[in-house]
Parts: C-alpha cells; structure tokens; sequence
C-alpha cells in the first residue's frame, strides 16, 4: 500500500523494487499499481518462481507469473528479476517466461509449443501436470505458506504436539500432486519419447512424488499426536514412523536422478530434518514417557 508514496516522495535516480513472497500473493496485490505512473521511476518487479517459505515442495505459478508479466507491460514498469528455491523445477516456466519476455507473445501461448515441441504427443499430458501441481500451489500458498521452512525442528518438533488432524488444504494439495505425478508417469511410459524428454519426465514424476511424502508425513505425525495424547503409544509410534518411511523412499528416487548441487542439497537436507531429527525426537519420547 505505500508503493504509490514512495514513488512521489523518492528522489530522482532512486530505483524502487517490488515484491511479495510468492508469485500468487503478488498477483493479488495488482490492485496497488493501478493509479501508479511508473514511467517517472525506475521501478522493478521480483517475480517469486519458488519461495523458501513452503519448502522444497514442487512450486508452480505459471499462470500468476503470466499476469505480473503483462501487468508489468500495460504499466510501464521497467522490468523484474527473478527469485527461486529448487532450480530443477524451473525449466518450463524459465522458458516461457523468458520467450514472453522478448516477444509479442503471452506465455499460455508459449506454453504448449514448448511442451509439444520436446514432449511431442504427450505434452497435453505435462500440461495438465503442470496445471495439476499449481493448483495444490496455490493451496499451500494460501494456507501453508510456512508449510516447510528449512529450519532445525521444524518437523520433529510437532511430535506429541496438538491432537489435531491436518489442514484440509494439505489434503487437496495432496490430490494435485498425486494427480500431477500420475500424468507425468503416464506420459513418461509411453515409448515414444526423445531420451532427453524421458529423463524431464521422471524427474518432474520423481518431484511431484516427494512433495506428496512432505505432505503425507505431516499427515502420519497428526494422526499419531492424536494416538500419543490418547496414551496409545505403540500405534503414534506407528505412525510417526510411517510419516519417517514415506519421506526416505522419496529420498530414494530422488538419490537417482540428481541432476546438480541443488538436488543433492536438498536431499541432504531432508534427510536431516525430515528423517534423523524426527527419528531422535521419538526416540526420546519413547524414552522419557
């Protein structure tokens, strides 16, 4: 809300950047700029392709990204830059962003070409992927936003918390990436791929896997809180080690399709947080009880 004030109160030669955490959040926050002059300003947008606050989980905006593009156009703001988490979910975004960035074109339309071209017949199937995984975005956007934030504890430190079930939109968000992981699947077994689309696929799959175990191990630890506070102790211990299994055979997979530093980080990471940290925090339950 104070973007319009400083645009009239900063002094000449002064570049104003804006930005929110997430692409989504941003899009709805367009109302801000709609009396703003920004030819008088040097005036930058950041686009959040991927925000650290909800974890490694699998982040696809295309269609907010798409908006802020061309609202960044009709206004007259001088450009964006970009910010992101996991490099490797970037590739479809990154090119069609960057084609509508320097031709009269809209991503959607960017979208299927770059799809089709590589993926041939099964591109309409990564494109419904694509849309499946920004709907369970956007789900944990809104609801989830500090789903995963990569701190010590964060998951560990639910164990034998609240009694409460999880967040029904950790449930849908669950359904769009089983539904995504299962279009890419299809589309990666089809025989009739380039090897190089064949790996895309898989690994796409292999992401949309491992964001569903970040979302079913919540969901095994608030089942066994509820067991743990009821004093049933060998089924919670049943279930925070379903919550620990799930997240491993991700771990697993993704073991066997790294393609940088990033995935290796972030495997690294999970396995921490997700696995040894939680494996501690029950054992001293266990111990202590």
């Amino acid at each position: 809300a104070m973007i319009p004030v400083y645009v009239d109160i900063l002094m000449p030669g002064i570049e104003l950047i804006s930005q929110s955490y997430t692409a989504s959040r941003n899009e709805k926050a367009l109302h801000v700029y709609d009396a703003l002059d920004a030819s008088g300003i040097p005036m930058l947008q950041v686009f959040s392709l991927g925000d650290d606050n909800i974890g490694s989980i699998f982040q696809s905006e295309f269609h907010s990204i798409s908006r802020l593009l061309d609202f960044n156009i009709e206004h007259g703001i001088s450009g964006y830059m970009t910010r992101f988490w996991p490099t490797g979910d970037l590739d479809e975004i990154g090119y069609c962003l960057s084609e509508a960035s320097w031709k009269d074109r809209s991503m959607e339309e960017i979208l299927p070409e770059f799809l089709n071209g590589f993926f041939g017949k099964q591109g309409k199937n990564v494109k419904y992927a694509v849309y499946a995984s920004e709907q369970a975005t956007l789900l944990m956007d809104v609801m989830q936003l500090s789903f995963l934030f990569q701190t010590n504890g964060i998951i560990a430190g639910r164990l034998g918390g609240s009694g409460e079930l999880t967040d029904d939109a950790q449930l849908h968000a669950l359904v769009g990436y089983s539904e995504a992981e299962s279009l890419l699947r299809k589309a990666a077994s089809s025989g009739d791929l380039s090897a190089a689309a064949q790996k895309r696929l898989c690994y796409l799959a292999m992401r949309m896997r491992f964001s569903q175990s970040l979302i079913r191990q919540r969901i095994f630890i608030a089942r066994g809180n509820v067991f743990w506070h009821n004093g049933e102790f060998a089924e919670a211990e049943e279930q925070y080690q379903k919550g620990i299994d799930v997240v491993r055979s991700a771990l697993q997979e993704a073991v066997l399709l790294i393609q940088d530093d990033n995935d290796i980080g972030c495997i690294v990471i999970h396995e921490h947080l997700c696995i040894h940290e939680v494996q501690d925090r029950l054992l001293s339950m266990l111990t202590n009880n």
